[in-house]
Protein backbone atom coordinates (compact mmCIF):
# COMPACT_ATOMS: atom_id res chain seq x y z
CA UNK A 1 0.00 0.00 0.00
CA UNK A 2 1.09 3.67 -0.92
CA UNK A 3 0.90 6.26 1.06
CA UNK A 4 1.62 10.10 0.34
CA UNK A 5 5.47 9.89 1.41
CA UNK A 6 6.13 6.92 -0.75
CA UNK A 7 4.29 8.57 -3.96
CA UNK A 8 6.12 11.55 -3.91
CA UNK A 9 9.48 9.76 -2.79
CA UNK A 10 8.99 7.20 -5.78
CA UNK A 11 7.61 10.48 -8.28
CA UNK A 12 11.23 12.29 -7.41
CA UNK A 13 13.00 9.62 -8.06
CA UNK A 14 11.40 8.81 -11.33
CA UNK A 15 11.86 12.46 -12.53
CA UNK A 16 15.66 12.11 -11.55
CA UNK A 17 15.60 9.21 -13.41
CA UNK A 18 14.06 10.46 -16.76
CA UNK A 19 16.79 13.48 -16.22
CA UNK A 20 19.58 11.12 -16.90
CA UNK A 21 17.76 9.78 -19.75
CA UNK A 22 16.68 6.42 -18.53
CA UNK A 23 12.81 4.69 -18.46
CA UNK A 24 11.93 4.26 -15.30
CA UNK A 25 9.57 1.80 -15.78
CA UNK A 26 12.24 -0.68 -17.47
CA UNK A 27 14.70 0.41 -14.95
CA UNK A 28 14.61 -2.52 -12.80
CA UNK A 29 14.66 -4.56 -15.66
CA UNK A 30 17.90 -3.45 -17.55
CA UNK A 31 21.44 -4.77 -16.95
CA UNK A 32 23.33 -1.91 -14.93
CA UNK A 33 26.00 -1.44 -17.94
CA UNK A 34 23.09 -0.46 -19.75
CA UNK A 35 21.86 2.26 -17.53
CA UNK A 36 24.97 3.43 -16.76
CA UNK A 37 25.66 3.51 -20.59
CA UNK A 38 22.67 5.24 -21.27
CA UNK A 39 22.92 7.77 -18.73
CA UNK A 40 26.37 8.47 -19.87
CA UNK A 41 25.45 8.84 -23.36
CA UNK A 42 22.50 11.73 -22.49
CA UNK A 43 25.43 13.41 -20.33
CA UNK A 44 27.72 13.52 -23.37
CA UNK A 45 25.04 14.88 -25.49
CA UNK A 46 23.73 17.41 -22.72
CA UNK A 47 27.08 18.77 -21.54
CA UNK A 48 29.82 17.62 -23.43
CA UNK A 49 28.40 18.09 -26.97
CA UNK A 50 31.16 20.56 -28.18
CA UNK A 51 33.86 17.86 -27.12
CA UNK A 52 32.39 15.30 -29.86
CA UNK A 53 32.50 15.38 -33.76
CA UNK A 54 29.19 14.38 -35.29
CA UNK A 55 29.99 11.16 -35.86
CA UNK A 56 30.32 10.65 -32.32
CA UNK A 57 27.00 12.64 -31.85
CA UNK A 58 25.24 10.42 -34.50
CA UNK A 59 26.39 6.96 -32.69
CA UNK A 60 25.96 8.32 -29.14
CA UNK A 61 22.06 9.44 -30.49
CA UNK A 62 21.38 6.39 -32.16
CA UNK A 63 22.24 4.30 -29.12
CA UNK A 64 19.75 6.41 -27.11
CA UNK A 65 17.32 5.49 -29.71
CA UNK A 66 18.30 1.46 -29.32
CA UNK A 67 17.78 1.73 -25.57
CA UNK A 68 14.40 3.26 -25.45
CA UNK A 69 12.79 1.32 -28.03
CA UNK A 70 11.37 -1.99 -27.49
CA UNK A 71 12.12 -3.72 -31.08
CA UNK A 72 15.65 -2.58 -30.99
CA UNK A 73 16.50 -2.95 -27.59
CA UNK A 74 17.51 -6.39 -27.97
CA UNK A 75 20.43 -5.11 -30.06
CA UNK A 76 22.06 -3.50 -27.44
CA UNK A 77 25.12 -5.67 -25.54
CA UNK A 78 27.65 -5.24 -23.42
CA UNK A 79 30.04 -4.62 -26.43
CA UNK A 80 28.13 -1.83 -27.46
CA UNK A 81 27.60 -0.31 -23.97
CA UNK A 82 31.65 -0.62 -23.31
CA UNK A 83 31.81 1.72 -26.58
CA UNK A 84 29.85 4.78 -25.34
CA UNK A 85 31.81 4.61 -21.67
CA UNK A 86 34.78 4.16 -23.23
CA UNK A 87 33.91 7.42 -25.63
CA UNK A 88 32.93 9.40 -21.89
CA UNK A 89 36.56 8.31 -20.84
CA UNK A 90 37.79 10.06 -23.67
CA UNK A 91 35.96 13.07 -23.77
CA UNK A 92 36.66 13.29 -19.93
CA UNK A 93 40.23 13.63 -20.74
CA UNK A 94 39.63 16.11 -23.70
CA UNK A 95 37.91 18.00 -21.54
CA UNK A 96 40.53 18.22 -18.80
CA UNK A 97 42.84 18.85 -21.20
CA UNK A 98 41.08 22.01 -22.50
CA UNK A 99 40.38 23.23 -18.62
CA UNK A 100 44.19 22.45 -17.89
CA UNK A 101 45.40 24.70 -21.12
CA UNK A 102 43.44 27.81 -20.09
Amino acid sequence: MKNYTNYRAESATNKWLKTQGINPTRFVNQDVLVLQAQARANNLLGEQLQYLNTEQIKGLEQFIYAVNHPKTHVSVNRDLCCVVLNLGKKVNRKAMKARSTQ
